[in-house]
């Protein structure tokens, strides 16, 4: 996976394995946040390397946002989930937030670290690259959350 952007994890050589807590996926869900979308993804350069971008049902602009950005950053996988979340009454599984969730998360390699982001918020890259020091396998799971 080819890495076009420069950040904070270029000063760790343990940040370059896949398997290092310091080198993350980032899992991100977009459901119309283009108010805060380019700052968001932008904000968190510096401090990742690659992740997947998991949206649906985008009727803001979010969708163009997420393909100029993966198209840019080619380590920044885009993933359309083409099925409509009912949060109040889904007619089938499809329908259901956990598949969504699922049908992303199958893009991240099994066994790999992973931080979620909200893309809502805005980052502090370095706080959130030093973030990745605070992440410690235990019993054969590693998945780091920051929020």
């Amino acid at each position: 996976m080819y890495v076009k952007h420069k950040g904070y994890f270029q000063a760790d050589k343990n940040a370059t394995s896949i398997y290092s807590p310091r080198n993350p996926w980032a899992y991100i869900r977009v459901r119309n946040e283009a108010h805060t979308l380019r700052a968001c993804l932008y904000s968190i350069l510096p401090a990742i390397q690659r992740g997947v971008i998991g949206y649906n049902d985008c009727d803001d602009g979010s969708e163009e946002i997420i393909l100029e950005f993966c198209e840019k950053f080619p380590s920044f996988i885009p993933v359309k989930y083409p099925h409509y979340i009912d949060f109040a009454n889904p007619q089938s599984e499809e329908n259901k937030l956990y598949m969504y969730y699922a049908y992303v998360l199958k893009v991240v390699p099994k066994y790999e670290w992973l931080v979620k982001i909200d893309v809502d918020h805005i980052y502090e890259a370095r706080k959130l690259f030093k973030s990745f020091y605070l992440a410690q396998k235990s019993m054969g799971y590693g998945v780091a959350f920051t929020h």
